[in-house]
């Protein structure tokens, strides 16, 4: 565990739902319950910039959805309805009471789930770049991410064993809004492939490469702990069987914030981004008490821009507090 959240008093946990195991931290009981759910590839140590400052007002819960982290994997099994029945479960058992659930990138379309699919366990929800709309069936292959996702098939879902050397060495990243794209440096590469040749990342522990920028670190360590069938699932569509983008927005009744980061379009690569401003206009029309922040940063805004997300939660923890009172029991 990061040690920012140790000094803050988190502590690791784990919750049996009957069919995984659910790895969590839990921070000191200072106020009502906060639910983080990270991105995909991610861990829920990715939120170790903001769960501290947050965990002083509120009570703060940190899962690794299934296929990350600490969390079991589930190969054959990886959908919307599967990964937020989890948390729906966590929230009735652990938590045990109604709360704020945010949640970045495929976190926050659980956390619209939640909403739609089991309001009693939510007070209010705050998605953060959710992967919403622009990742619908027939939108997907238009989208940036679903070649990532198919690079994760490529070099890490493989029978001889993942290749995370490969999985960077040939990840394309589009920059300046669109207008080029570029590789990462090959000597970081190299030292990277070097690194991991050295470690041997098939003896299961976690990379934590302390050397690494900040945020490709976390991203590294989470790869090393994540089924990339995960990534497949969504790739071969698997994922997205039975959920209906729009039907689900449709449902949510209880407060929404969508904390929207910057987006953009590439000839090639397409979407680059959760959401553009349609989708936001659509989400806008399909969600009744739809409330709107943009926050110039890049996908994961919590790591990018780790003080603004926090003042962002509490001013709508604050709105929803002031107009429907504390939250109620599960």
């Amino acid at each position: 565990m990061k040690r920012s959240l140790k000094r803050a008093g988190f502590e690791q946990r784990f919750f049996e739902t009957g069919d995984v195991r659910i790895r969590y931290l839990e921070g000191p009981d200072s106020g009502p319950a906060l639910v983080l759910v990270h991105a995909q590839a991610m861990t829920c140590e990715s939120y170790s910039r903001v769960a501290p400052d947050l965990s002083r007002d509120f009570h703060v819960f940190l899962p690794d959805v299934r296929g990350h982290g600490l969390s079991s994997w589930t190969p054959e099994l990886y959908t919307w309805d599967s990964m937020s029945r989890d948390i729906e479960l966590f929230l009735r058992q652990v938590v045990s009471e109604a709360a704020i659930v945010s949640g970045n990138s495929s976190g926050g379309t659980i956390a619209i789930w939640l909403a739609a699919n089991a309001p009693d366990t939510v007070v209010a929800i705050a998605p953060e770049d959710p992967a919403i709309l622009s990742v619908a069936p027939d939108r997907i292959q238009d989208n940036y991410v679903y070649q990532i996702f198919g690079l994760c098939v490529e070099t890490l879902d493989r029978p001889e064993g993942r290749d995370l050397a490969a999985f960077f060495e040939k990840m394309v990243i589009p920059t300046e809004h669109g207008k080029s794209t570029m590789k990462l440096p090959k000597p970081l590469v190299w030292l990277l492939a070097a690194y991991l040749h050295w470690r041997d990342a098939s003896d299961g522990e976690p990379l934590d490469i302390w050397w690494l920028p900040s945020e490709v670190r976390a991203f590294v360590k989470g790869l090393s702990m994540y089924d990339p069938s995960f990534s497949r699932a969504f790739y071969d569509g698997s994922a997205q069987v039975g959920f209906d983008h729009v039907e689900t927005l449709s449902r949510v009744t209880c407060p929404m914030l969508l904390i929207h980061a910057d987006w953009f379009r590439h000839p090639d690569l397409g979407l680059v981004g959760a959401m553009d401003d349609e989708d936001i206009r659509r989400a806008r029309e399909l969600v009744a008490d739809f409330h709107y922040k943009h926050i110039h940063a890049g996908h994961v805004i919590h790591m990018q821009k780790p003080q603004q997300f926090v003042a962002t939660i509490r001013e709508f923890a604050q709105s929803v507090v002031a107009k429907n009172g504390s939250s109620s029991d599960v």
